[in-house]
């Protein structure tokens, strides 16, 4: 008898997958620290980092957007550098629905954010 209850639990559990990663969350190939110092950010508190980013390299109108190419480009570099993925950046949509409706092209997962916060109508989403 225990036999079988032993079977019938190791059946109902079923195989077991890895862990997918968090809905609505990017891998980055920098630490969160990396990335904040190239947005000019002195803190990188993982849940606001992203909109921080945003405010600081999008704040100014597109007519005054020279003032931060420099500052723009030192993230963009940060986030298509090659490294190992460790930390993982809040996302308002799944990294799918970003692929799907957004871009319409496939980004793969180490070039999400680059991609995203390259362009100013994609980092204001």
């Amino acid at each position: 008898m225990r036999t079988a209850g032993v079977l019938l639990v190791l059946l109902l559990s079923g195989p077991q997958t890895p862990a997918a990663p968090p809905s609505g969350s990017m891998p980055i190939p920098v630490s969160l620290t990396d990335l904040a110092a190239a947005a000019g950010i002195h803190r990188a508190d993982p849940s606001t980092l992203a909109i921080d980013i945003v405010r600081v390299l999008f704040a100014a109108p597109e007519r005054a957007r020279d003032q931060m190419t420099a500052r723009r480009a030192a993230v963009v570099r940060a986030l298509e550098s090659t490294g190992n993925p460790g930390d993982r950046l809040p996302l308002p949509l799944s990294a799918r629905a970003w692929r799907r409706y957004v871009f319409g092209i496939d980004v793969a997962d180490n070039r999400l954010a680059a991609a995203i916060f390259s362009r100013r109508d994609t980092a204001l989403l």
